[in-house]
């Protein structure tokens, strides 16, 4: 015998039979209650926003913003290596479910306690969460927002695995008015005009009204959805700009990519003489008394014989710190000095150090809109010199860390999403536990927080 059931439009089973029985069943459609019959919605984004905007809201002007950001930030040493300290600070040292169950007065902490449900356990494994949360913070930092894909599992009783794809290949469909919000989600590695086979296509969560999304996502018949994240954009509905985009609006990050090629256009093209060496012409009449009926030729090779010889004289490791010896004549009829050989040493017009503080400067700035001190990478003052102390290092370190849990709670807003829609415990959260620095005088090295 098997179970026979036909389901109403909006996913319930309305109607059932076990065949060869003798009994049918049918179901009363659940209205929900007053609370949870509540809806939020949204107006339309303005206009600028959805310029260009056709199947997709374009991501830029372009529809290649992450692209640029890309090849931006790839050539500056500087900035890869300050966001990357900036996911590793997110990334921390471990990701643990806990829930807190007092709060420590004289510590001054909450009083957490580690959760080993093995269902919690058991998502987290099937999401390969290390390695998702690696790639979901370099796009939160890199861009200011990611696009987890949370899979739900054959009967749409759970959700399976939350799963990850790079956010620049992520786009907005356009605001739907009918159903006041973002509905859909495009996808694709071949923006920003790919073609009907390039395109793949997700229902979009409303991350920020996520308790009212679950009763919507229950009654739908889609197997996967995108939870967008994002950090806030005072202005933005679509695509929210990472807080340290600003030094790319203001150029310091440009600035910095150039004095690169600023000093390489300057050795190139540049002369690299450093000695003037003066001969007169009488030296050469002197030497071959046939001069004048030499041909070009033939003066051109004595000319540069001498002074291969006289710049192999001058310079080259083998050859440092040895004196020149020149001859003067005199007229005899006057008494006056004859000219006779001169060596000037040049000055050198390059100046680096004058682009050695510009750099200084823009590297400082590009770390403050990161959020990192400059301290950390032993930058001071900006235009000045690189210095800084351990405690600098430690200070800034833990002032990151205190700093970061606005930004981990973004990062892990799907979490009270699956939650919920799971039938997980309400309180039980995801913590990041950190490695932090300590002073010598405490006998180790590095504590372990959990934040």
């Amino acid at each position: 015998m098997s179970l026979q059931v036909q389901f109403d439009g909006n996913g319930y089973p309305a109607v059932g039979y076990i065949e060869g029985g003798v009994a049918v069943f049918s179901a009363a459609i659940p209205t929900g209650s007053k609370e949870n019959s509540v809806k939020a919605d949204a107006v339309v984004p303005n206009r600028e926003e959805e310029q260009g905007a056709t199947r997709w809201v374009p991501w830029g002007p372009g529809n290649d913003f992450p692209i640029q950001v890309y090849k931006d930030i790839k050539q500056n040493g500087i900035a890869s290596r300050a966001l990357k300290l900036k996911v590793d600070m997110l990334y921390g040292r471990r990701l643990v479910p806990c829930r807190v169950v007092d709060f420590d007065p004289n510590a001054g902490k909450e009083v957490v306690e580690l959760v080993n449900d093995p269902d919690i356990l058991d998502f987290l494994n099937r999401s390969n969460i290390n390695e998702f949360r690696n790639r979901t913070i370099h796009d939160f930092a890199y861009l200011g927002q990611a696009f987890p894909i949370l899979h739900l599992n054959q009967d749409r009783s759970k959700i399976a695995m939350v799963d990850h794809d790079k956010a620049m290949k992520f786009r907005y469909a356009p605001f739907d008015k009918g159903k006041k919000r973002i509905d859909e989600i495009f996808r694709s590695a071949n923006w920003p005009s790919p073609t009907d086979e390039q395109l793949d296509k997700f229902k979009c969560i409303d991350s920020f009204h996520y308790y009212l999304e679950v009763d919507r996502v229950r009654l739908e018949k889609e197997y996967r959805y995108v939870f967008p994240i994002r950090c806030y954009d005072i202005v933005n509905d679509y695509y929210s700009l990472a807080v340290w985009n600003s030094v790319r609006e203001s150029e310091w990050l440009a600035n910095s990519n150039s004095i690169p090629k600023i000093i390489k256009s300057i050795i190139k093209n540049s002369m690299t003489i450093k000695y003037h060496i003066r001969i007169p012409l009488s030296y050469w009449k002197g030497l071959y008394p046939d001069w004048d009926r030499m041909k070009p030729e033939a003066r051109t090779k004595v000319v540069n014989d001498k002074l291969q010889e006289i710049n192999d004289f001058l310079t080259g490791v083998d050859n440092p710190m040895k004196s020149f010896i020149s001859h003067y004549a005199t007229d005899p009829m006057t008494g006056k000095e004859v000219a006779g050989w001169q060596i000037e040493a040049l000055e050198d017009k390059m100046k680096y150090d004058a682009w050695n503080k510009v750099s200084t400067a823009a590297s400082a700035e590009i770390l403050f809109a990161i959020g990192i001190n400059p301290a950390i990478f032993g930058l001071g003052t900006p235009g000045g010199e690189l210095k800084s102390g351990g405690s600098d290092i430690r200070e800034s370190w833990l002032t990151m860390i205190a700093s970061a849990q606005g930004e981990r709670d973004t990062i892990y807003s799907w979490w009270p999403f699956v939650r919920e829609y799971n039938g997980y415990p309400s309180d039980v959260e995801l913590r990041t536990i950190d490695q932090v620095l300590t002073t010598l005088d405490q006998g180790k090295g590095t504590s372990k927080t959990l934040s």
